[in-house]
């Protein structure tokens, strides 16, 4: 793994580009993400989405915090008809990430 990744976990490869801003990308499955454990260090910023097919960005929180990875994450959902609501959600779930909910 590079010095710096930009983690992109269940993520369509359009909106990774995007939000990676050239950066290298590991693109990694929710299933796979402890065995990133040893080199978690590398990753400089994570993104999921809110909800993917066999879970939500409240796992991934879970597990990213379960094996060391205390940077930010940018959660990006759907249209929402209460983002802060949904932001103050994910953020009062983190004990050392810092959640940013990216919406339309």
């Amino acid at each position: 793994m590079p010095d710096s990744v930009f983690l992109a976990i269940e993520l369509p490869v359009g909106i990774t580009a995007l939000l990676a801003e050239g950066r290298d990308v590991q693109s990694i499955r929710t299933t796979d993400l402890e065995t990133l454990e040893p080199s978690i260090n590398a990753v400089i910023c994570a993104a999921c989405p809110l909800f993917f097919e066999n879970g939500d960005a409240m796992q991934v929180i879970e597990i990213l915090e379960a094996i060391g990875y205390f940077g930010p994450l940018l959660v990006v959902a759907p249209k929402l008809p209460n983002h802060q609501m949904v932001q103050t959600e994910l953020s009062r779930e983190c004990r050392k990430i810092k959640v940013s909910l990216i919406s339309p």
